[in-house]
């Protein structure tokens, strides 16, 4: 499989000689190099692709990210130095008994957030109730008190 990140470009699509590490879970293939069910039109796909088509593909993607500043600061030498977000044009896919798992979670999160928003921007129990900080919401550079 490719991986591509800045800087680097898809010589070849070939999977022939695309080494797995036992230690790393694969998305796209399973241990046994088998692909898994999920993927397999998706690596038809890049079976046929050409390599041009697949950096033209992954240019745009870090230039999205480029221009969108999508990047990370890295902490530790003499300046904070920011880096852009590794990304990959080739997408994590999930098969639909993972998708059934993760949407009760996510719809359950969604719920949340959106009643603390309406708190938030409302009636304020949370921060009246000692839950939050009165300065940690309407300091916050992002709250719109003109929404109340």
């Amino acid at each position: 499989m490719v991986i591509f990140c800045e800087g680097r470009t898809a010589e070849t699509l070939d999977f022939k000689n695309y080494s797995l590490d036992e230690a790393v879970f694969d998305e796209m293939f399973h241990p046994d190099r088998l692909v898994r069910k999920h993927y397999a039109p998706m690596k038809d796909l890049l079976d046929r692709m050409p390599s041009e088509k697949a950096n033209e593909i992954q240019d745009t993607v870090a230039a999205s990210f480029r221009n969108e500043g999508i990047a990370f600061t890295v902490y530790g030498g003499d300046q904070p130095e920011e880096r852009m977000i590794p990304v990959d044009c080739i997408p994590r896919l999930i098969s639909g008994t993972e998708w059934d798992f993760l949407e009760s979670g996510l719809a359950q999160r969604l719920k949340a957030l959106n009643l603390f928003l309406s708190d938030v921007y409302g009636e304020q129990k949370a921060v009246s109730d000692g839950v939050i900080p009165a300065d940690v919401v309407l300091g916050c550079p992002h709250f719109r008190p003109r929404l109340c």
